[in-house]
């Protein structure tokens, strides 16, 4: 990488890093990370150098120091690359009640005295304090109990057994709970436990998604009956509308007979002929449209 490409990317890594609140102290030297990711993914010298552009003694003497097959047979890996799965099985065991990290390191309360004291202190110094000591101490006492086993008599040993209440107990209960749990059988034995709970966990889902199922359709046919009935009604409802509509439309050509009738009786069968008669006649025609009309309505409402 060129030194822009670099800053580039450095700045997107602090970016990023700041994002998710995550503290790398080396994220300006990228290039020492991309140099162990080419050694470490099997790149002979000559390739790590030619695209790092480094000669052959600063690569030596800056990053090629610690050779990839030596870190993976120190970590107690058998092959390289390391095939077999990184597994602690007893990074789960509980720890004694009365294991504090002072019964390790003696001077742990007063390390703690001192930073609580210190106005600002730095933050690898609380880091050291709070989070590395007593992780340590977690791990030395999750893998103790194995090596009071291998190695009974050590100082060591001696010392867990007379300073931690029932060690013996406890180291033999971590051991047996590890060694059941990395027992091929025991293994195998809760796989299968596993696989029927899952298998009756999806049965119970299928069986209450069916149930469900013909719930939410049950719902569905008596909406669709019901709305079959609502336009069942509409339709009866505007049929009574149109036997009303042509009830009235019937009486009104009545009456419009009638009307004619009594223009033609007036005017001697002449419709074109001015309307003579006395007001009698025309009362009662005004009268007998009036009754027309009337019954009309009535019919209307009555079919409504």
């Amino acid at each position: 990488l060129g030194y822009s490409s670099a800053q580039k990317m450095t700045e997107a890594y602090k970016t990023m890093y700041g994002t998710q609140n995550i503290r790398w102290l080396k994220v300006k030297h990228l290039r020492s990370a991309g140099i162990y990711w080419l050694q470490q993914s099997g790149l002979e010298k000559a390739n790590v150098t030619a695209r790092s552009g480094h000669n052959k003694d600063a690569a030596d003497i800056n990053y090629l120091d610690i050779p990839p097959r030596s870190l993976v047979a120190a970590a107690g890996f058998k092959s390289f690359p390391a095939q077999e799965s990184y597994f602690v099985p007893r990074k789960d065991a509980a720890l004694p009640s009365d294991a504090q990290p002072e019964h390790v390191f003696p001077q742990y309360l007063l390390w703690q005295e001192e930073l609580a004291a210190t106005p600002k202190p730095h933050r690898s110094a609380t880091n050291f304090v709070e989070k590395l000591i007593p992780f340590l101490h977690e791990v030395l006492m999750q893998d103790m109990p194995f090596f009071c086993e291998d190695f009974p008599d050590d100082a060591a040993s001696r010392w867990f057994r007379e300073n931690i209440s029932d060690w013996d107990g406890h180291a033999k209960g971590v051991r047996d709970g590890v060694r059941a749990a990395t027992d091929p059988n025991e293994t195998t034995n809760k796989l299968q436990i596993l696989n029927q709970e899952t298998y009756a966990l999806f049965a119970e889902l299928s069986t209450q998604f069916e149930t469900h199922k013909m719930q939410m359709m049950q719902k569905l046919e008596a909406v669709q009956r019901e709305m079959q009935m609502e336009r069942m009604q509409t339709m009866q409802t505007m049929q009574k509308l149109e036997a009303g509509q042509r009830e009235m439309q019937q009486w009104m050509e009545r009456m419009e007979s009638m009307l004619r009738l009594m223009i033609s009786g007036s005017a001697g069968g002449d419709l074109s002929a001015p309307l003579q008669g006395s007001s009698a006649s025309a009362a009662t025609a005004l009268g007998t449209a009036s009754a027309a009309t009337a019954l009309g309505t009535a019919s209307a409402a009555t079919a409504l």
